[in-house]
């Protein structure tokens, strides 16, 4: 039983020896070390969460390794001490699923109407549903539930467009 559960051991630290812990590549390079890195950022534009509670920063990220001349760009939402990073590569995608929520939004809420929702490779998790009126939620990581970023109820799908907005900005200025 001891050797089985020693292989086992051994087999599971063979697995985690080089596995990314970041998800995205801006994530990944930003968190370098001993590497020289010149860090481009813009904060894009924020939003008022519900109750004051704080405000969600979208930041465009431009990360050049000094040394290799790599270029990484990227989004990070902040939000108090929590973030989620959306690589270059993956904002078009994250932007027509918001547009789609959006979309959405303006139907007529119907009592069977589902909820939508869409993930980033960081787990970064926006949630459109529907009660009395459609709501929106972001969670920064919502495999730990941690970064839940909630807006004003009668300005939830306001933010939902500004985001949209402050997302197509970045990705502008990081292409130009």
């Amino acid at each position: 039983m001891k050797k089985i559960l020693f292989i086992a051991l051994i087999i599971i630290s063979i697995n985690s020896i080089g596995q990314n812990k970041y998800s995205t590549k801006i994530e990944e390079v930003e968190n370098s070390q001993g590497v020289l890195l010149q860090e481009d950022t813009k904060v894009i534009g924020s939003i008022n969460t519900y109750m004051n509670t704080g405000k969600l920063r979208i930041i465009s990220i431009k990360i050049t390794d000094i040394k290799t001349s790599t270029v990484t760009k990227g989004v990070k939402l902040n939000y108090n001490n929590d973030a989620a990073y959306i690589d270059l590569a993956e904002l078009d995608a994250t932007i027509t699923a918001l547009e789609k929520m959006l979309n959405i939004s303006s139907t007529k809420i119907v009592v069977e109407s589902p909820t939508y929702s869409y993930r980033t490779k960081s787990d970064c998790l926006f949630h459109l549903s529907n009660g009395t009126k459609w709501g929106f939620l972001i969670f920064l990581n919502s495999a730990t539930d941690k970064g839940l970023v909630s807006f004003f109820q009668n300005n939830e799908i306001e933010a939902l467009s500004d985001l949209i907005t402050y997302l197509k900005t970045a990705k502008s200025q990081l292409t130009n």
